[in-house]
């Protein structure tokens, strides 16, 4: 099939954004069909420690900062994603997997292993993390500026910090596997559904 149409394929199905975007490009068969297979497990994923890395980005000084600090004590990331997850379209796949409670064990775990730890937050709902988990914590930081375009380098952060609890969410999940050898905690349910528990973990990472 030559690329174009199955990018228009792609965009029947579903519904891909601008990247493939062509002006003019119609669908050559109405009745294509576009099946899209993934499987997570590990085995498919490298084991060098050094085959996925950040490029060094253009921090702005208060990112500067937020690393110097990240570098500097017994740095600990918190991903807690909603947005999405609570829209109709997937709130039942993502509901109830990554409470609070889910949150609360996992900070008590890492507390056992890392003494002092200090907590950079990162959401896309500051406002819920502001109001349920900043009064669990005593020492912590909103990060909440990296935005749009510059969103990645939330990642890039979360990835130089010694320990990490993940949300069910690639982005945090990225970052935690990009730095090797830490501290993370993940919840063993991924989703909800008949491939709920996933085989893409570290073995030396907690499930909750």
């Amino acid at each position: 099939m030559r690329l174009w149409h199955l990018t228009d394929c792609l965009r029947k199905f579903i519904s891909l954004n601008s990247l493939f975007d062509r002006p003019g490009s119609i669908v050559q068969n109405e009745k294509a069909i576009f099946c899209y297979a993934h499987h997570n497990n590990k085995i498919y994923i490298p084991q060098a420690a050094d085959w996925l890395r950040f490029k060094e980005p253009h921090l702005s000084p208060q990112n500067v900062e937020i690393l110097r600090q990240i570098k500097a004590s017994n740095s600990v990331f918190i991903h807690v994603r909603r947005g999405d997850y609570l829209s109709p379209q997937y709130i039942n796949r993502f509901k109830n997997i990554c409470t609070l409670e889910y949150y609360h064990k996992a900070i008590h775990i890492v507390e056992e292993r890392l003494p002092n730890a200090k907590y950079f937050i990162f959401s896309d709902d500051i406002e819920y993390v502001k109001q349920n988990l900043t009064g669990y914590l005593s020492d912590l930081t909103l990060v909440d500026w990296n935005k749009g375009l510059d969103s990645y380098l939330d990642m890039y952060l979360m990835a130089h910090c010694k320990a990490g609890i993940i949300a069910n969410s690639s982005f945090s999940y990225w970052a935690a596997r990009l730095v090797q050898k830490k501290i993370i905690v993940y919840p063993q349910k991924w989703v909800n559904g008949s491939d709920a528990y996933p085989d893409f973990f570290e073995d030396y990472w907690q499930g909750i």
